[in-house]
Protein backbone atom coordinates (compact mmCIF):
# COMPACT_ATOMS: atom_id res chain seq x y z
CA UNK A 1 0.00 0.00 0.00
CA UNK A 2 1.33 3.46 -0.54
CA UNK A 3 0.69 6.10 1.26
CA UNK A 4 -0.96 8.89 -1.54
CA UNK A 5 0.84 12.66 -1.42
CA UNK A 6 -1.88 14.06 0.06
CA UNK A 7 -1.40 12.03 3.67
CA UNK A 8 1.68 14.16 3.78
CA UNK A 9 0.13 17.64 3.06
CA UNK A 10 -0.58 18.39 6.73
CA UNK A 11 3.04 18.47 7.98
CA UNK A 12 5.02 21.44 9.10
CA UNK A 13 7.68 22.37 6.76
CA UNK A 14 9.83 22.95 10.02
CA UNK A 15 9.63 19.09 10.77
CA UNK A 16 11.29 19.10 6.86
CA UNK A 17 13.70 22.34 7.94
CA UNK A 18 14.89 20.05 10.76
CA UNK A 19 15.46 16.91 8.73
CA UNK A 20 17.39 18.94 6.01
CA UNK A 21 19.67 20.41 9.16
CA UNK A 22 19.97 17.27 10.89
CA UNK A 23 20.97 15.08 7.43
CA UNK A 24 22.62 17.81 5.43
CA UNK A 25 19.88 17.83 2.36
CA UNK A 26 20.33 20.65 0.61
CA UNK A 27 17.23 22.86 1.37
CA UNK A 28 16.90 23.90 -2.66
CA UNK A 29 15.92 20.64 -2.95
CA UNK A 30 13.68 20.48 -0.69
CA UNK A 31 11.35 23.93 -1.36
CA UNK A 32 12.20 24.05 -5.27
CA UNK A 33 8.78 25.01 -7.25
CA UNK A 34 9.52 21.37 -9.06
CA UNK A 35 7.32 18.94 -8.28
CA UNK A 36 9.87 16.70 -7.34
CA UNK A 37 10.71 18.39 -4.20
CA UNK A 38 7.15 17.08 -2.97
CA UNK A 39 8.54 13.14 -3.50
CA UNK A 40 11.92 14.23 -1.40
CA UNK A 41 10.10 15.40 1.51
CA UNK A 42 7.89 12.43 1.39
CA UNK A 43 10.57 10.09 1.09
CA UNK A 44 12.42 12.37 4.05
CA UNK A 45 9.52 11.86 6.11
CA UNK A 46 9.35 7.94 5.81
CA UNK A 47 13.29 8.00 6.42
CA UNK A 48 13.56 10.24 9.48
CA UNK A 49 10.05 11.36 11.06
CA UNK A 50 7.89 7.76 11.26
CA UNK A 51 6.07 9.73 13.90
CA UNK A 52 4.29 11.38 10.70
CA UNK A 53 2.67 7.56 9.39
CA UNK A 54 2.22 6.06 13.00
CA UNK A 55 -1.64 6.41 12.58
CA UNK A 56 -0.73 4.22 9.18
CA UNK A 57 0.56 1.29 10.95
CA UNK A 58 2.49 0.27 7.81
CA UNK A 59 4.15 -3.24 8.52
CA UNK A 60 7.92 -2.59 8.05
CA UNK A 61 8.34 -4.08 4.84
CA UNK A 62 5.62 -1.49 3.37
CA UNK A 63 7.56 1.42 4.85
CA UNK A 64 10.08 0.38 2.94
CA UNK A 65 8.16 0.02 -0.22
CA UNK A 66 7.19 3.45 0.61
CA UNK A 67 10.48 4.45 0.59
CA UNK A 68 11.43 3.14 -2.25
CA UNK A 69 8.18 4.57 -4.10
CA UNK A 70 8.64 8.04 -3.01
CA UNK A 71 12.49 7.96 -3.42
CA UNK A 72 12.36 6.67 -6.95
CA UNK A 73 9.91 8.48 -8.28
CA UNK A 74 11.57 11.68 -6.87
CA UNK A 75 14.75 10.87 -8.54
CA UNK A 76 13.03 10.04 -11.93
CA UNK A 77 11.37 13.52 -12.27
CA UNK A 78 14.83 14.81 -11.07
CA UNK A 79 16.50 13.08 -13.50
CA UNK A 80 14.15 14.38 -15.95
CA UNK A 81 14.78 18.15 -15.30
CA UNK A 82 18.22 18.07 -13.80
CA UNK A 83 19.65 15.17 -15.47
CA UNK A 84 21.79 11.94 -13.50
CA UNK A 85 23.28 12.41 -10.42
CA UNK A 86 25.27 9.14 -9.22
CA UNK A 87 24.80 9.76 -5.61
CA UNK A 88 21.06 9.56 -5.61
CA UNK A 89 21.07 6.82 -7.67
CA UNK A 90 23.03 4.85 -4.65
CA UNK A 91 20.90 5.64 -2.26
CA UNK A 92 18.06 3.95 -4.90
CA UNK A 93 20.52 1.00 -4.83
CA UNK A 94 20.72 0.97 -0.95
CA UNK A 95 16.72 1.14 -0.29
CA UNK A 96 16.58 -1.78 -2.74
CA UNK A 97 19.55 -3.91 -0.61
CA UNK A 98 17.02 -3.16 2.42
CA UNK A 99 14.26 -4.60 0.76
CA UNK A 100 16.62 -7.52 -0.57
CA UNK A 101 17.15 -8.59 3.30
CA UNK A 102 13.43 -8.66 3.97
CA UNK A 103 12.17 -12.70 3.79
CA UNK A 104 10.28 -13.80 0.73
CA UNK A 105 9.67 -10.73 -1.07
CA UNK A 106 7.74 -10.39 -4.21
CA UNK A 107 9.76 -8.32 -6.69
CA UNK A 108 6.73 -7.88 -9.14
CA UNK A 109 6.16 -4.91 -6.57
CA UNK A 110 9.29 -3.26 -7.35
CA UNK A 111 9.10 -4.23 -11.15
CA UNK A 112 5.40 -2.53 -11.27
CA UNK A 113 6.63 0.70 -9.30
CA UNK A 114 9.35 1.01 -11.77
CA UNK A 115 6.94 0.42 -14.47
CA UNK A 116 4.29 2.94 -13.03
CA UNK A 117 6.76 5.38 -12.60
CA UNK A 118 8.65 5.43 -16.07
CA UNK A 119 5.23 5.51 -17.82
CA UNK A 120 3.43 8.93 -15.75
Amino acid sequence: MILEEEYYAYVDNSIINKIASDHSYAEELLFSAYEWSNYLKIYLLLTHELSVIEKTKLKPIDLLINRYYWFKKFYHNYFLTKGIDAGTEQQIFEILEEIRNQDNFDWLIIQNIDNEIENE
